[in-house]
């Protein structure tokens, strides 16, 4: 029988072994070991009678939690209980511990990182049962199958495996928690590409075209320098700023043969430490022979900006951008501005509160329609008799288009935008 990943022409142990391979390429320095065990242990489950038998009728069956017959296709536990079991047969308490770092990784493969409380009760409490079925339906088909696969390396070493742990020794839970989440990082990012390779070739094969960090740092400094040339050809070289940015750049530039470590600039706004920044840490990388650069900004505002400017110098092809609002994230906001109040100065008003709060939701990201054609559309007016005076909220009437909207109401407001009414 051949046993298969995500589709009939996508080995199960071809897939084990290139995921294994992969996270180790990808894990912490020093964390290889660990990265390679989870990721040839993350799928273990997938040697499982049900699961075979499902996804060869089930597109959703690799999926957990999606298809039919969850109960019998269910495979993250498998991996993460034969963890526990070999590690501690093998080292004792040291591969006890040992284990159930490997089972966090496992387990949590598809749903993300358990509480230490949650992944126990799935492994040894209320869930044992199942999952300890499912370990047995995958370790008999994976013995008859490639036996190989549920041995333990021959140099592998529980306790100089967590004697490497960052922060185990000094009792940093912090350091310890940051390496668990880039070790699963390392994983996921691993089983999805090998994934991705077998489902979507083309999306996978548009990955591996970025340049060498190289090529990256020619373009800056071309664009440094003709940047260089235009001050000058503008007489404005020898202006305090332009040679305080001069200064800061050439700073960055040396700094980045240094050791590696952790490195701060403190340049006020308009230093020009974008991109003297951005300078020093292209070549750190390529005199470390790091494989790519990261930019971490806290406000989306400021993100597109730096990504504006990125693109500008190295081709919008060459950026991977990423910043996102979730729904819960956009849900906290919208309660947020309905229950706020503001104290104003005038002794006649007092308190001010949000009554109603109107959302226009755009399908693109560069907007459906004009804001002032669809601000124009929501009319405030006197309600009653105009001639009255107004003492409460209910002396007005808000409506869109004529029509006033219950609290949660969405109305179409124009092609590609939605009008939602959140308090």
């Amino acid at each position: 029988m051949r046993y298969v990943a995500h589709g009939p022409d996508h080995g199960l142990t071809d897939h084990l072994r290139a995921v294994a391979e992969r996270a180790a390429r990808c894990a912490p320095t020093g964390s290889q070991l660990w990265a390679h065990q989870a990721g040839l242990w993350h799928d273990l489950g997938k040697f499982r009678p049900g699961f075979q038998r499902y996804i060869r009728t089930d597109e959703n069956a690799h999926i957990e939690g999606r298809g039919v017959g969850q109960r019998d296709k269910t495979h993250s536990a498998a991996g993460a209980v034969h963890a526990l079991q070999e590690l501690k047969q093998r080292f004792g308490e040291a591969g006890r511990r040992a284990g159930w770092l490997l089972a966090h990784l496992i387990a949590a493969h598809h749903a993300g990182l358990y509480d230490a409380a949650d992944l126990k009760d799935r492994l040894l409490g209320s869930g044992r049962s199942d999952s300890e079925r499912e370990h047995r339906e995958a370790a008999r088909a994976c013995t008859e199958h490639e036996s190989a696969l549920l041995a333990l390396p021959e140099e592998l070493d529980a306790s100089s495996m967590l004697f490497g742990i960052p922060g185990l020794r000094e009792g940093e839970p912090l350091a310890q928690a940051l390496w668990l989440r880039m070790l699963f990082s390392a994983l996921v990012d691993a089983d999805f590409l090998d994934t991705e390779a077998y489902l979507n070739r083309s999306q996978a094969e548009r990955r591996a075209g970025f340049a060498p960090l190289a090529k990256y740092l020619a373009q800056l400094d071309a664009h440094m320098d003709g940047l260089a040339a235009r001050v000058h050809a503008a007489g404005r070289a020898d202006e305090p700023v332009m040679r305080a940015r001069a200064q800061v750049l050439a700073d960055c530039r040396a700094a980045a043969a240094q050791p590696q470590g952790v490195f701060s600039l403190q340049v006020p706004t308009g230093g020009g430490k974008t991109l003297a920044s951005l300078a020093f840490a292209l070549r750190h990388a390529a005199a470390h022979r790091l494989a790519r650069v990261i930019v971490a900004i806290p406000y989306t505002s400021i993100v597109e900006q730096t990504a504006d400017v990125l693109a500008a110098i190295f081709g919008r092809e060459a950026i991977v951008e990423h910043h996102s609002q979730s729904d819960a994230d956009l849900a906290l906001l919208w309660q947020a501005l309905g229950q706020m109040f503001e104290h104003d100065r005038s002794a006649a008003r007092g308190q001010m509160s949000t009554r109603g709060l109107y959302v226009f939701e755009h399908d693109g990201e560069l907007g459906n329609a004009h804001a002032h054609a669809l601000f124009d559309r929501l009319t405030i007016a006197r309600a009653g008799d105009a001639a009255a005076p107004a003492r409460d909220f209910g002396a007005y009437s808000v409506a869109f288009d004529g029509r006033a909207l219950a609290i949660g109401e969405s109305v179409a407001a124009a092609q590609g935008v939605t009008l939602t009414r959140r308090c």
